[in-house]
């Protein structure tokens, strides 16, 4: 079996945000640093964990969920990375930019 081709970066950010399940995880990520802490390259999860001070195993967990999605990827066992970094809106900078188009109100967007 042949595993499908990861959605481009937007189309991936948009749907991650608008389910229900995902958009307030995507958002604690986001508030926490993670995609930031991964800009430099993959880092085990106990150390992401660490630096985003968040717990190791529930990192995991969501990590692998949003991994399915394309928004990240594990690269080895309890390794993670951004899926594609030069283009990966999953990001403050990026979530702020997605929702300026689509037009958030401030009250539920994300963090400053």
């Amino acid at each position: 079996m042949n595993a499908s081709a990861p959605m481009p970066p937007f189309p991936t950010a948009m749907s991650l945000l608008n389910n229900i399940y995902f958009n307030p995880i995507v958002g604690a990520l986001v508030r926490h640093g993670v995609p930031d802490h991964l800009d430099q390259g993959p880092l085990a999860a106990s150390d992401l964990a660490r630096r985003a001070g968040m717990d190791a195993l529930a990192l995991v967990r969501v990590l692998r969920a949003l991994a399915a999605f394309g928004a990240f990827q594990e690269v080895s066992p309890g390794v993670f990375g951004k899926h594609r970094p030069s283009d990966a809106p999953i990001s403050k900078d990026g979530l702020r930019r997605i929702q300026r188009k689509a037009g958030v109100a401030q009250s539920t967007a994300v963090g400053p």
